[in-house]
């Protein structure tokens, strides 16, 4: 087991995505104003060919080009030569090591490397490269996809809580193939695993309400940390570069909202037995109150979302200062949605909230407006989960609503109607996040 970070890492992959290079479609397999170029020199591997545990689908392409300081370079990937993907080439590390994530087990993948010199910009010849084979410890059932002209395809990472496989994190395609993964060893499932705002690790914390340390991989899955000084449960969620919020269940009053970087440094922002939030002094085997069970940040409204189990979804401004209760906005209070709730998102002028209704045997999530606490929107398709449950509202204006004990993510217009889903085949889920891009910035933190 390594220790700290890796210097060596460019970020991570996106399927039909573009980082930096325009919107779908832009790239071309041939011409498309680029110079060829033999002056390139192109080592590639896959990171199991490294370490075997860690995922075959996980390229890393090392380059130089002869006699040249490129301004600029990514690399183009894909199934054909018409590539597809785009890596971001971070010019600052060693021999330019950038990884390809996001591509499916036993497949040949084609990439070329492209650099821009002196306003030139220079395409390598087309190479290849052949992935390894699937997990067999994190499956999906695959996806569904029932209206493409709505929706963008992503990347959905998440993990398992219970059942075979309650060990692993992964990340599926939106085809619902398994192309990155990891095996945490937790006992007692695990509860989230997050990527970092800077792209560069998956950081997991258990699903045990007896709490584990917290784990980070890098996304080349060569190097595991494990914060041993930790205690997190449930929920951790990405803020700004390497920093990370986590619900601290390691001390003996209420739970906490704590932040970490990768280097283990930890702060204390919010303790839920303060007056402000629940106000009182433990929650000693009480798992329904003072019982912190999810986490997300808004980079843009700069607030976290911070749910206490059966009580309410507090907004804390992360710079200071007095949280707002969702239950003193919405009329009626917690019990409009079922007095029960797990992850949550804000947004500028809403909320979201999965509401468990444990009541009625029914799951569904609510948008409630942050001025008059009206419902904005909902979604209700009869399923059932008792335990976590997310929503995220995606770029295009789709929510995302992971039902966890049925294993079940739904992709669903703003009028409801389900356009892609995706079945773990049984398996409970932890929380899930979507990303259009397995590099750069996580969606959910720069929704407003």
């Amino acid at each position: 087991m390594g220790s700290g970070g890796s210097p060596s890492l460019a970020g991570a992959g996106g399927e039909a995505a573009l980082a930096g290079a325009g919107g779908e479609g832009s790239i071309s397999g041939s011409g498309g104003g680029f110079v060829p170029s033999e002056d390139f020199e192109i080592s590639v591997h896959l990171a199991s060919d490294e370490l075997e545990t860690a995922p075959t689908t996980v390229g890393i392409v090392t380059w130089s080009l002869e006699g040249e300081t490129p301004d600029e370079a990514h690399i183009q990937f894909g199934l054909s030569d018409e590539y597809g993907m785009v890596a971001p080439v971070d010019l600052g590390l060693s021999d330019f090591r950038t990884l390809l994530l996001g591509m499916k087990p036993e497949r040949t993948y084609h990439f070329r490397v492209v650099a821009t010199v002196s306003g030139q910009v220079l395409a390598s010849p087309d190479q290849t490269l052949e992935t390894g084979a699937a997990t067999d410890l994190a499956v999906t059932a695959g996806a569904t996809l029932h209206d493409a002209a709505t929706r963008k395809p992503g990347f959905i990472v998440s993990s398992y809580w219970r059942g075979a496989g309650d060990t692993m994190a992964f990340i599926a395609d939106a085809d619902g193939e398994v192309v990155w993964w990891f095996d945490t060893g937790f006992s007692g499932g695990v509860g989230q695993a997050s990527m970092s705002a800077d792209g560069e690790s998956l950081w997991m914390v258990t699903a045990s309400n007896t709490a584990q340390p917290l784990v980070r991989v890098t996304m080349d899955g060569l190097v595991e940390q494990r914060y041993e000084e930790t205690l997190g449960s449930h929920a951790i969620a990405p803020v700004v570069d390497d920093v990370m919020a986590f619900v601290d269940y390691g001390e003996t009053d209420c739970d906490s909202l704590f932040e970490i970087d990768s280097a283990g440094n930890v702060e204390e922002l919010v303790e839920l037995s303060e007056a402000e939030y629940v106000g009182r002094p433990d929650n000693a085997g009480d798992t329904t109150n003072c019982h912190g069970n999810a986490v997300r940040y808004n980079q843009t409204q700069d607030v976290y979302a911070f749910s206490s189990y059966g009580e309410d979804v507090f907004i804390v401004p992360r710079s200071g200062g007095a949280p707002t209760k969702l239950s003193q906005i919405v009329p009626g209070g917690n019990a409009s949605w079922g007095g029960v709730q797990h992850n949550a998102q804000v947004l500028a002028d809403s909320i979201l909230v999965f509401a468990n209704f444990s009541s009625t045997g029914r799951s569904s999530y609510f948008e409630y407006s942050l001025s008059s606490g009206a419902i904005m929107g909902s979604y209700d398709p009869g399923i059932f989960t008792a335990n976590y449950g997310d929503v995220q509202r995606l770029p295009g204006g789709n929510t995302l609503v992971t039902f966890s004990n049925a294993g079940l993510v739904h992709e669903v217009t703003p009028s409801g109607t389900l356009v892609w889903e995706m079945s773990s085949g049984g398996q409970r889920m932890g929380y899930a996040t979507w990303r259009s891009s397995l590099y750069g910035l996580p969606d959910d933190t720069q929704q407003n």
